[in-house]
């Protein structure tokens, strides 16, 4: 398969796996939250707040395994086999590390750092000794699936994905509806992903035959891959900040119940950006092979190319939850929880928005091997972010904290996206404006309108409203398509991707 096919086949495949367990999450999480509470809803957010803040510990190699991965597999055994093997030593020393970490802290989050109530800090606790052995899982979750996406395999790693997100949003539903609990719920978010984890290891072999999956420590594999993942961890941390950190904060200075507020708006704009970075994070593995070929050229076209399709995707996406959203909640949840949480879910829109803008240069940058770059940006908006949200949790109180995220935003994403542009792959900055962002921006404001116009008042059924909602980014697509956003070699090499695979089906159905 041809590099830009394998792409489109990544993208589509890693796109569509990611939808059906957003549809089920939008479907199931009120009920989950009124099962649980707001308080112990506020709790199992934390839980996964703090994997996800010790998965650190990987220290970036996740991303380093998928480049050397990508740039060496087929070309050089003996390194391929080294680079898994010392990546593998490392992650299970990580793992055991974490294990420790958060077993040592446990009781003090349950009692001293978090407003827990007082019927809560036992199964908080217990709770939280549990998150240790689901951050192990998760750390082999992230090596076996940097793994895979290094061999482009996208439609594998999307697929066990989206399987991962279907049980777990189903098998929480099915065991609050069975009268168990919170700590049930973690136990059944380690469970899964060690499900996964043994597919994955049967799937690498399967994939590399010739590759010893054995514990190694080559001291010069280890050098490189530490290299870059040392400053690819650097953009982890702005994820960790923005994604966990802030949570702790209003979890330890507004109390659990106001997590609940945050963690659902914030969540939704989460799964849609995980979504949209699924299309474009199928080009690092293949930016770097192209590196590997000295086709410059291609990666220049193949990032002006993605940055378009990437931002119009977003646009879709964004600009009905910024007119709608607030009117969503309200029918989806409650009239309470709208008025505390719908204003939270308008700034996160914009500052996620301006995020998507920096993913497609970042995958980039660190397909050239160039991770230092994305590293100190994502620094850069993490200090920012930590250094506003104190004050805006004291003052502003959740909506203090999201105004917080979108000034960091605001402030880096446009200066690292000129950077890359202008000094890594030397194209003018006219270029990417006019290529990439001038078209969908344009579709933006003509689709704006009639969404502006609609009466939501008038709407009282959640049906009507995602009815709506869909209309209007199907009109965005629209707009977008007269005014030239998707030209006519994409449309057609799509078009001819979606031809081969419907004649494979009709051949297989034959046979």
């Amino acid at each position: 398969m041809k590099i830009g096919e394998r792409t489109v086949n990544n993208a589509l495949f890693n796109t569509v796996s990611g939808v059906i367990p957003l549809i089920l999450s939008f479907v199931f999480w009120p009920y989950i939250v009124d099962k649980l509470g707001d308080a112990s809803y506020g709790i199992f957010a934390l839980v996964t707040t703090v994997i996800g803040y010790f998965s650190l510990l990987d220290l970036g190699l996740g991303n380093a395994v998928v480049k050397y991965v990508a740039q060496y597999a087929g070309r050089d055994h003996d390194h391929t086999e080294s680079i898994i093997g010392t990546a593998m030593t490392v992650f299970l020393i990580a793992g055991m590390l974490g294990v420790l970490l958060i077993l040592s802290i446990a009781r003090m989050l349950a009692t001293k750092w978090l407003k827990v109530p007082q019927e809560l800090i036992d199964i908080a606790f217990y709770s939280f000794c549990a998150a240790s052995l689901g951050f192990f899982m998760t750390i082999l979750l992230t090596l076996f699936t940097a793994i895979i996406n290094g061999l482009s395999r996208y439609d594998i790693s999307g697929s066990a994905m989206a399987v991962m997100g279907v049980t777990t949003t189903i098998g929480s539903v099915l065991l609050l509806r069975a009268g168990f609990g919170l700590l049930h719920l973690v136990w059944l978010n380690i469970l899964i992903p060690f499900i996964v984890v043994l597919f994955y290891v049967l799937m690498v072999r399967r994939l590399m035959p010739g590759i010893s999956l054995r514990l190694r420590l080559r001291i010069s594999t280890l050098k490189e891959i530490l290299h870059f993942g040392m400053f690819a961890m650097l953009s982890r941390l702005t994820d960790v900040i923005s994604n966990q950190v802030n949570l702790l904060v209003i979890g330890a200075i507004l109390g659990v119940a106001s997590v609940t507020y945050y963690v659902i708006p914030f969540t939704i704009l989460s799964r849609l950006t995980n979504l949209l970075c699924r299309i474009g994070m199928v080009i690092f593995p293949a930016i770097s092979e192209l590196q590997g070929q000295q086709r410059h050229d291609t990666i220049r076209e193949l990032y002006l190319t993605t940055s378009r399709i990437i931002f119009s995707f977003a646009t879709a996406f964004m600009l009905p939850l910024l007119i709608f959203g607030v009117h969503f909640l309200r029918l989806w949840m409650d009239p309470e929880f709208a008025q505390r949480g719908g204003p939270v879910l308008q700034i996160i829109t914009v500052g996620v928005f301006l995020s998507l803008c920096t993913n497609v240069p970042t995958f980039v940058v660190n397909g050239l091997g160039h991770p230092k770059i994305s590293g100190l940006a994502a620094v850069s908006t993490a200090l920012l972010f930590f250094i506003l949200m104190l004050p805006g949790a004291f003052w502003g109180g959740i909506i203090g904290v999201a105004a917080a995220q979108l000034i960091s935003a605001a402030v880096i994403a446009p200066l690292f996206i000129r950077y890359v542009n202008c000094r890594v792959l030397h194209l003018p900055l006219r270029m990417l404006l006019g290529e990439a962002y001038a078209r969908p921006l344009l579709a933006a404001a003509v689709a704006a309108v009639p969404m502006l116009l609609v009466p939501q008042g008038r709407i009282e059924s959640l049906l009507v409203l995602l009815a709506v909602m869909g209309a209007g980014m199907c009109f965005y697509f629209f707009v977008a398509l007269l005014l030239g956003v998707y030209q006519e070699r994409e449309r057609r090499v799509l078009m001819e991707y979606i031809q081969r695979k419907w004649n494979s089906l009709r051949r297989k159905s034959v046979l």
